[in-house]
């Protein structure tokens, strides 16, 4: 079954408009787990319950509020859709200008949608505006209206198409001093940069995206058909086993992290037993 688009909408990008379709990206991995009673086996409904009243309270008599001073505003389904854009099909993705990609912080950016055009008489355009970011390297700085909210986002080229990401609005970012986390300058040496250097040159990889796997959802549908035959399930997932050696500072850290990799730059494991009685005691590097 072909799957539903998220939205439609209509790539404006000075006097070229371009009808786009909206595809997600993302899917969650997680199999979706429901609240049940252990007595009966059966899923419990949640009671919309007042805390003033005690009553169950139906969905026609809920409302939205707001903590303001010492009581509480209510608003109204109406009250709220009247500050919300409206839902529209079609609505234009604005292209504000183009940007160098390397120069918009990753923390920024949420989730992406794969475009693609929307009918025939788009296809053009969209190759066009598709091969130019590629060959300049750049990405649309965009705004646009998605579920009666409005987004930033960056259009960029990726997978062979164009792909819009949402980008969070600066309010929407909590600066690490928000945590109350300051952090001071430390005197670092320069043998300990060159070393770390070093360590990183050794460790370089071509990163390949298929080699990576989240265990979790496999595991978790096993032992769901597990427990529906009514077996006993050992643990799925390897436990992690740290073969750290006792690290007495950082440049020694550095030093010995450099005779593991090789000149080759291949990782040297101890082997299990080693490691078992390396693990008794261990000290945190010095900074």
């Amino acid at each position: 079954m072909a799957m539903r688009a998220s939205f439609n909408g209509r790539l404006s990008w000075s006097m070229v408009n371009i009808n786009i379709k909206a595809y997600s990206v993302i899917e969650s991995a997680k199999e979706h787990l429901h609240i049940l009673h252990d007595k009966c086996s059966a899923p419990i409904e949640r009671p919309s319950r007042c805390t003033s009243c005690g009553k169950i309270v139906p969905p026609e008599e809920q409302v939205r509020g707001a903590v303001h001073g010492e009581g509480w505003v209510v608003l109204t389904k109406a009250d709220i859709e009247s500050i919300l854009p409206e839902p529209e099909e079609g609505r234009p993705i604005t292209v504000h200008g183009f940007v160098d990609p390397s120069t918009v912080n990753p923390l920024w950016y949420d989730k992406p949608y794969y475009l693609t055009p929307a009918d025939a008489r788009s296809e053009r355009a969209y190759t066009v505006l598709s091969r130019v970011l590629r060959e300049e390297k750049a990405s649309g700085v965009v705004t646009f209206v998605c579920r009666n909210a409005y987004h930033l986002g960056m259009v960029v080229t990726a997978a062979e198409s164009l792909v819009l990401f949402q980008v969070h609005f600066p309010d929407h970012i909590r600066a690490l001093k928000d945590y109350g986390i300051e952090s001071e300058p430390l005197q670092i040496t320069k043998g300990e940069i060159d070393l770390g250097r070093q360590l990183v040159a050794r460790h370089r990889i071509q990163f390949k995206h298929s080699d990576y796997r989240d265990p979790v959802p496999q595991s978790l549908q096993r032992l769901i058909e597990a427990k529906a035959k009514g077996k006993k399930l050992a643990p799925l997932m390897p436990a992690l086993q740290d073969a750290s050696p006792v690290v007495i500072d950082l440049k020694q850290a550095l030093e010995q992290s450099l005779r593991a990799v090789g000149k080759n730059g291949k990782q040297h494991t101890a082997p299990a037993k080693q490691t078992k009685k390396q693990g008794g005691s261990k000290t945190k590097a010095r900074g």
